[in-house]
């Protein structure tokens, strides 16, 4: 399944709110097809085929459909994204992919920078959520390792904050604005190439 169209630059903003192969899965991830929170058989069957039709009605549209990894205290499947990407493989459609969660990834990813890397071809969009729902900086999460995952898969789409509007929707909206583009300029920082230090004189 082809990688989608060239995105515009990475941009940060404020809301209310080739696949890997076999060997490269995490062998800690849960898999879709077999895992005892998987949804029966019928009721998965549905689900790609609805989604499928969605996706068929939306492309004559020019639209794009986003699935998001939810933690499991909110749902019992595609907590992972190698769940998420397995029952992405099943619709097959160019104009599904991933929505990435990084609060729902805090919780369920052992590796959730791999796990970026791993199904890059298949993100389409971002929410940078800190671990406690707040603004990004008021967690701990480490949002310059994302960018720096997400550098490396080549994404330049939107990347927007999800949080609880604390202490204001407005004030949460500023913190984390100004937050991530300190971070992610430290990042792009990062990725320069070292100096030569022999070329220093004193």
């Amino acid at each position: 399944m082809p990688r989608p169209a060239a995105r515009p630059s990475i941009a940060s903003s404020a809301t209310s709110t080739s696949p890997p192969s076999s060997t490269a899965r995490s062998s800690s991830a849960r898999c879709a097809a077999t895992s005892p929170t998987s949804p029966p058989r019928a009721s998965r069957a549905r689900l790609v085929d609805a989604l499928g039709a969605l996706a068929d009605h939306a492309d004559s549209t020019g639209g794009h459909i986003v699935v998001e990894n939810i933690l499991q205290y909110i749902s019992n499947w595609l907590n992972t994204l190698d769940e998420l990407g397995s029952f992405l493989l099943e619709i097959d459609r160019p104009n599904v992919t991933m929505h990435i969660d990084t609060h729902s990834m805090h919780m369920e990813e052992r590796d959730p920078f791999a796990a970026v890397r791993r199904w890059g071809e298949w993100i389409g969009y971002v929410h940078f959520s800190d671990s406690n729902r707040a603004y990004p900086g008021g967690g701990c999460i480490d949002f310059k390792s994302h960018y720096h995952a997400l550098f490396d898969i080549g994404y330049d789409d939107w990347i927007t904050i999800e949080s609880q509007a604390f202490p204001t929707g407005r004030e949460c909206a500023d913190r984390g604005l100004r937050y991530l583009k300190h971070i992610e300029e430290a990042a792009r920082i990062e990725r320069l190439a070292v100096l030569d230090r022999s070329s220093i004189r004193f």
